[in-house]
């Protein structure tokens, strides 16, 4: 996905974005799946081609990273 189209649609501040590009690209297209888009786990499993577990354990571990990052 793309971060900077990403930023300008949802707003998200400039220490945010470069805290996302910090991330590796799943966990980024993850994040910005959820909170972005609004899917649900099961959504972006579809979107990914994993299971819904694994996404929830994907996405926790992002957002331990982004809150480190930040």
């Amino acid at each position: 996905l793309d971060l900077n189209a990403f930023c300008n649609e949802f707003g998200f501040s400039e220490k945010v974005m470069e805290a996302l590009s910090q991330l590796e690209e799943l966990d980024k297209d993850i994040i910005i799946y959820k909170f972005g888009c609004g899917y649900s786990g099961r959504e972006i499993a579809k979107l990914i081609d994993r299971t819904p577990d694994y996404v929830y354990k994907r996405l926790q571990r992002a957002i331990q990273r982004l809150q480190g990052i930040l």
